[in-house]
């Protein structure tokens, strides 16, 4: 009998918040977020609660099952921008959760109340091109307002009104308070461009029960988890692949997309045009070329599930490096093409560690030896091209000459490592060195960098333990031949990128 009277009250529960959602897309002529009598309903848009998809009638009407905690969501087509608040942020969502969250330390979702009426999405006709520029910004992680200013300092301040179409935060937009993201969304708003986020396993309520609550303070800020979009001749996904172990294993995860979130991306993925190149956006990387393995445990659903799509990119952060991987069969991957993964690096780089620069800012290399910075990518149509650019150095910094420096001794020169860290690198680019006029002979090795390294070592009081050069696969090695005279000689470093543009570096060294 109580087991009857268990499942009458979990019924009656799920009646009560289980509720259907309807209203109108419609083009926003007067901006006053309104459906105002005369302005045009849109159909064809595409309206999602995170579950299913459905289309706008030819009167622009939807309507969609609803549970507690759902965030319903329209796919912006191109051609259309969502509204944009004053701080850039997109709102495109609506959420649904009657009574909000329960009580979370960062607040997570204020009460909705149940549905009352419509829920109408506007949009907004606008002009896409199909050449255009966006960011990839990895980890900007800052644990306190110091390290805010870092940020203001060190990558809005030159980044400023860029000609970028938009940003893409790639996780991990705070560093476990969650409450530096309102002053963290002023400072990034001086981008001037729409910015969406990715969801951390930094980003997490830690107080929650278990991972269905875990995202509440991000969702009441940016909106929901995953969702997509439309940009020219791409179609832009944003995954969340962070599944939390709950309170009772405070700030412990583990990387896994999901059956719900994955049958979701099935669906999304079947209604995108087939000449358009799907980005997908996600915080963990799917794979970890120094251990060769996955990293997210239902990665082979993933890849099961895009396999037929002839063009596509993953980006994602989380390992405060820079990677470029394309995915073979080797390692897993069947689709006709390699497919590109890239880890974009962190914008905090090793977490604002490090010796500081003139501007009292540490100098945060990564690990690999890469300086902290973000990617830019050039659409063209549905293809592109990617860089990296180093925060504070000129766009063509692309090359560090690690090893070696300064004065060295005439007997030892014999044998001396050089080391040359491309801080992008992939398979595609072509890397060369010259001595003086002589070309050396180096080879791509998964090694520490050596600059990284001593910059740890000189500088100990300025690193915490546990950050340590580790191995990189964008480094390349050789050794001088032959004893050097005394006097001054050139290391020169030349490298072409995937798209034919060159870089070069070089180092002087003294020999006595």
């Amino acid at each position: 009998m109580r087991s009857i009277v268990l499942l009458l009250i979990l019924a009656f529960t799920a009646s009560v918040y289980a509720q259907q959602v309807k209203g109108y897309v419609y083009n926003d002529e007067n901006n006053n977020r309104t459906l105002d009598s005369g302005e045009e309903k849109l159909d064809n848009i595409l309206v999602s609660n995170g579950r299913e998809i459905v289309k706008t009638a030819d009167n622009g009407y939807y309507e969609l099952n609803v549970n507690d905690g759902d965030v319903v969501f329209i796919i912006k087509p191109t051609g259309y921008k969502t509204y944009i608040d004053e701080l850039n942020l997109p709102r495109f969502y609506y959420i649904y959760k009657p009574e909000g969250s329960p009580e979370l330390k960062f607040g997570g979702i204020k009460p909705t109340g149940k549905l009352a009426g419509y829920v109408n999405f506007p949009l907004y006709e606008t002009s896409e091109e199909e050449n255009f520029k966006f960011l990839a910004l990895g980890d900007p992680q800052p644990a306190d307002n110091n390290e805010l200013d870092y940020i203001r300092d060190d990558i809005v301040a030159e980044l400023a009104g860029t000609n970028a179409s938009f940003s893409i935060a790639l996780g991990d937009i705070a560093y476990d308070d969650l409450s530096l993201y309102p002053r963290y969304n002023k400072i990034m708003s001086k981008l001037g461009h729409t910015i969406y986020n990715v969801p951390g396993n930094h980003d997490m309520d830690y107080d929650a029960v278990d991972d269905k609550g875990a995202l509440d303070t991000f969702k009441e800020i940016y909106g929901p988890a995953y969702y997509s979009f439309n940009y020219g001749k791409m179609h832009f996904v944003v995954l969340d692949d962070v599944e939390y172990h709950g309170v009772e294993e405070k700030g412990k995860y583990h990387g896994l997309f999901g059956d719900t979130q994955l049958n979701w991306l099935k669906h999304d993925l079947e209604l995108v045009p087939e000449h358009f190149r799907v980005v997908l956006t996600m915080h963990i990387p799917v794979w970890h070329y120094r251990t060769s393995k996955f990293t997210v445990d239902d990665t082979h659903k993933l890849l099961e599930i895009i396999k037929s799509k002839e063009n596509l990119l993953l980006l994602s952060g989380h390992l405060h490096t820079n990677e470029n991987i394309w995915l073979t069969e080797k390692e897993g991957w069947t689709g006709e093409k390699p497919l590109h993964s890239m880890v974009c690096g962190a914008i905090c780089g090793s977490w604002w560690h490090g010796p500081r620069d003139d501007r009292n800012i540490p100098v945060a290399d990564q690990r690999d030896g890469a300086p902290n910075g973000y990617m830019i990518f050039e659409a063209d149509g549905s293809d592109y091209s990617y860089s990296f650019k180093a925060a504070r150095f000129d766009e063509d910094f692309q090359i560090r000459i690690s090893a070696p420096k300064g004065t060295l001794d005439a007997d030892l020169t014999k044998g001396t490592e050089i080391a040359i860290n491309v801080f992008n690198a992939d398979v595609n680019w072509k890397v060369e060195a010259y001595l003086d006029d002589t070309k050396l002979t180096i080879e791509q090795k998964l090694e520490k960098d050596p600059h990284f390294k001593a910059l740890v070592a000189n500088n100990p009081d300025t690193w915490t333990t546990w950050i340590r050069a580790i191995k990189t696969g964008h480094i390349w090695f050789g050794k001088i031949s032959e004893k050097l005279e005394p006097g001054v000689h050139t290391i020169k470093a030349v490298a072409e990128d995937a798209f034919g543009k060159k870089y070069s570096s070089t180092r002087l060294i003294e020999v006595k």
